[in-house]
């Protein structure tokens, strides 16, 4: 689900979220601390626009046992609609997710997450109380290995 402006409006669509490690932290017992740079890239079918969200995140798996934890991971990113009424704006850009571990070394994992990328865009929209609302909210099932 997007936000398209103008108006903050209701954009349904699909989305691809795709994710590169920077920095992958000693996978402790309780805790694994990592930094990544997350892309959000949908397809608005009311508006017919194209919507991305680029960013660098950082954050932590907390584990509450040896294969089950939650990941929590936010950052600041650009953002942009594109399409025939293109404006860019900047937002915060996060992630959690319930996480399981499929083998004793922490990888691969499964996840099943939610994608929350949220902001203004530099653009006026009279008339709206959130007139420079953007919004992409998303759930998904991912598998976590190394290549």
């Amino acid at each position: 689900m997007f936000s398209s402006y103008p108006m903050s409006r209701e954009d349904p669509g699909p989305s691809l979220a795709l994710s590169t490690p920077w920095w992958i932290g000693k996978n402790h017992r309780w805790i694994q601390l990592h930094a990544d740079l997350g892309l959000l890239a949908g397809w608005g079918v009311d508006s017919g626009h194209a919507h991305l969200s680029l960013g660098p995140r950082f954050g932590a798996n907390i584990y509450m046992g040896p294969v089950v934890g939650l990941e929590i991971i936010v950052g600041l990113g650009g953002l942009a609609q594109v399409g025939p009424r293109t404006v860019f704006g900047l937002g915060f850009v996060g992630q959690s997710a319930w996480v399981f571990r499929l083998s004793r070394d922490g990888q691969p994992r499964l996840k099943l997450q939610m994608q929350m990328h949220s902001g203004g865009y530099f653009a006026d929209d009279p008339g709206n109380d959130l007139g420079t609302n953007a919004m992409a909210l998303g759930l998904g099932l991912a598998l976590e290995r190394p290549w």
